[in-house]
């Protein structure tokens, strides 16, 4: 025989399993934010390397680089 629940013990039941869902949404949420950032940064840095290498590029040129023009 299944148990009644009563109506104040049901809807605390529900509120705790709705409030657990929204918090695993918004960890996930923060996770898929912290990843991005990292994507962003190291997209970041791979653009600064490829700066650093064109500007040793030019500086092995010398006059030709395009900073002197």
């Amino acid at each position: 025989m299944r148990k009644k629940w009563s109506l104040p013990f049901y809807l605390a039941d529900t509120c705790a399993r709705e409030k657990g869902k929204k918090e695993e949404e918004e960890e996930a949420a923060e996770q898929k934010g912290i990843h991005e950032n990292r994507k962003k940064a190291e997209r970041g840095k791979s653009t600064e390397k490829k700066e650093e290498e064109e500007e040793a590029y030019w500086q092995q040129q010398g006059a030709n680089s395009p900073a002197s023009s």
